[in-house]
């Protein structure tokens, strides 16, 4: 499949907005899991302040010493990182146009539960399961309505 040669179907732009929106939303906890796993990777890098360069069994050398690796390792690492931060930063500016229930509900039900258990949910918040579904909705209009550059 080629993109370039592919022409866009008449669709629902809003609709495919919040989509976005919604899925992004929902993704946000494994964003910040991957943040962590990749932090904790970068803290137990361990790296030898003293060798030399390492022939392979195969006969073959990097040329690099430990401490080039590492760095190279570590710097990978943070790039990857801050890939996963810029995501999370953005669902923040997202969020930020919340408040109240609707910012509850979005963290909880949207976020947290990834638009599951509604009924618990709403229990906690202390309101209505159909509540929830709307408030959810709700805020995810007003995300893409007072975000002007979503993508």
């Amino acid at each position: 499949m080629n993109w370039r040669e592919e022409y866009p179907p008449l669709i629902d732009v809003d609709e495919s907005l919040k989509d976005y929106v919604k899925g992004e939303l929902k993704s946000y906890y494994l964003y910040l899991y991957k943040w962590h796993e990749l932090e904790k990777e970068c803290m137990s890098l361990g790296c030898s302040t003293g060798g030399s360069i390492i022939q392979m069994p195969d006969g073959w050398s990097d040329r690099k010493s430990p401490q080039q690796r590492y760095s190279d390792k570590l710097f990978e690492l943070e790039e990857k990182q801050k890939e996963f931060e810029q995501k999370l930063d953005k669902i923040d500016r997202l969020i930020s146009v919340l408040n109240g229930k609707y910012y509850d509900v979005t963290k909880e039900y949207v976020m947290k539960r990834r638009c599951k258990n509604a009924k618990q949910v709403g229990n906690e918040l202390k309101i209505e399961e159909d509540t929830v579904k709307k408030y959810a909705e709700r805020a995810i209009s007003q995300i893409c309505s007072r975000n002007s550059n979503i993508l």
